[in-house]
C-alpha cells in the first residue's frame, strides 16, 4: 500500500500539468452550464427560474456557480479512474505479466482491492483539489467545510467505481484479444455521466440510461451531492446520507465478492 501511494504521488508531481488541464476543463464546463444556457436564452434571470422549478430552491448566480463547480468534479474522478484502472491492469497483466508474481505473493482479490482503495482514493483527491482552492475563495470557511464534505461523499464511491473498474478491465483483458483498452476506458465516462443526472433530477434521464448508471452507486451520490449544495444544514440531508450508506456498503461488498470468484476463475 505504501508503495502504491508513493507511486501516485510521484506521478502526480510528473504529471502535474495535465492535471492543471483538467481542472480547467472541469471549471469550464461548469461555467458553461450557467452561462450558456443564459447567452441562448438571453439571461441569467431565465436559467435561475428554471432550475428554480427543477429543485424547488432560489438560487443566485454565485450559488449556481459554486453548484455546477462542485458536481463538475465528479467529471474527473470517473475519467481519472476508470483510465487507470484499465492502463494499469493492461500493463500488468499483459505487457509486465506481474499478475503472476501477485498471485504468488498474494490474492488477486486482495491486490485489487487495495489497489482500488489506494490508487482511487488519491485519484479522487486530485480530482478535486481545485475545489479547495476554489471553494473557500468563494464561500469562506463554509467553503472549506463544504469541499471536506464532497471529499467525504465521493472516497467511497471512488472505491467502489475502481473495483466496478476492475472486474470490467480484468474481464477485458483476459476474455477478450483487445490490445487498446483504453478506447473501452475512454468510452465508459461519457456514458455513466451522462446517466447520472449530473446538472439535472436522475428521473429527468431516460429510463435505459438510468439502467446503465445504477450499476454504479454514481446515481445515489449525484443526488447526495446536490442534496448537500441545495439544503445546507437541514434536516433533509440525513435521509440521502442513510440511503447513501446502504448503498455503499452494496456497492463495496458484490465487487468485493465477484473478484474472489474472478480470481478462482483465472487461477483454475
Amino acid at each position: 500500500m505504501k508503495a502504491l501511494l508513493y507511486r501516485e504521488f510521484v506521478w502526480f508531481k510528473r504529471y502535474f500539468p495535465d492535471y492543471l488541464g483538467m481542472w480547467a476543463i472541469q471549471l469550464g464546463f461548469s461555467i458553461g452550464v450557467v452561462f450558456m444556457p443564459a447567452y441562448i436564452s438571453g439571461g441569467q434571470a431565465y436559467v435561475l427560474s428554471r432550475l428554480k422549478t427543477l429543485y424547488g430552491v432560489e438560487f443566485t448566480a454565485g450559488g449556481l456557480i459554486a453548484f455546477t463547480l462542485t458536481l463538475s468534479s465528479l467529471i474527473g474522478v470517473v475519467a481519472l479512474i476508470v483510465g487507470d484502472v484499465f492502463s494499469t491492469l493492461y500493463y500488468e497483466f499483459r505487457i509486465a505479466e506481474t499478475n503472476l508474481t501477485v498471485m504468488e505473493a498474494s490474492s488477486l482479490a486482495d491486490f485489487l482491492f487495495y489497489n482500488a482503495l489506494g490508487r482511487s482514493s488519491l485519484l479522487c483527491f486530485f480530482a478535486t483539489l481545485y475545489l479547495l482552492a476554489l471553494l473557500p475563495l468563494m464561500k469562506g470557511l463554509e467553503g472549506l467545510f463544504l469541499y471536506l464534505a464532497v471529499l467525504a461523499l465521493l472516497l467511497p464511491a471512488s472505491i467502489a467505481l475502481g473495483l466496478l473498474s476492475s472486474i470490467l478491465a480484468l474481464a477485458t483483458i483476459t476474455l477478450t484479444p483487445v490490445r487498446r483498452p483504453w478506447a473501452i476506458a475512454n468510452l465508459i465516462p461519457p456514458i455513466l455521466l451522462a446517466s447520472v443526472g449530473l446538472y439535472i433530477p436522475v428521473e429527468l434521464v431516460p429510463f435505459l440510461l438510468r439502467l446503465v448508471a445504477y450499476i454504479t452507486p454514481l446515481p445515489f451520490v449525484v443526488e447526495a451531492l446536490q442534496a448537500l449544495l441545495l439544503f445546507v444544514g437541514q434536516p433533509i440531508i440525513l435521509g440521502y446520507l442513510t440511503t447513501l450508506l446502504v448503498v455503499y456498503t452494496l456497492y463495496l461488498t458484490v465487487p468485493i465478492v465477484l473478484l474472489r470468484r474472478a480470481e478462482r476463475w483465472v487461477r483454475g
